[in-house]
């Protein structure tokens, strides 16, 4: 049980790295085409107003590109959600009933974490 949660955490862990390497290699691409751009506006003396939209062009670019790619920053991508959610559920010591919510789940005397449902039928007895 243990190493079915940990290989799919690591799974989660990956796939955010993929994205995260992804992103950064599109934001490197438009930064140094911004360089690139900068450094032959200035060398052919290009005016201010054609250098600023060529960047725009170039920003526009990046943005097409990361559509396109299907390429977001790594906080805003669904691994992140998936780690994040995986954290937040967890499972009733009572009755064995997985992803509740760990708000849900109340720690009795016991030091076990059970759902309202066994809690109930705890205070009943």
């Amino acid at each position: 049980y243990l190493n079915d949660i940990t290989s799919k955490e690591l799974m989660d862990f990956r796939q955010l790295f993929m994205k995260s390497i992804k992103f950064a290699i599109a934001l490197l691409l438009a930064f140094y085409s911004l360089l690139l751009s900068d450094q032959l506006c200035e060398h052919y003396h290009v005016s201010f107003a054609i250098s600023f939209g060529i960047s725009i062009l170039i920003a526009l670019g990046f943005l097409g590109f990361c559509k396109l790619f299907n390429i977001k920053h790594p906080v805003a991508s669904d691994a992140s959600e998936n780690i994040t959610n995986a954290k937040l559920v967890g499972e009733c010591e009572c009755c064995g009933k997985m992803g509740i919510p760990q708000e849900l789940l109340f720690k009795i005397d016991s030091k076990q974490r059970v759902c309202a449902g066994c809690l109930v039928k705890m205070e009943r007895r």
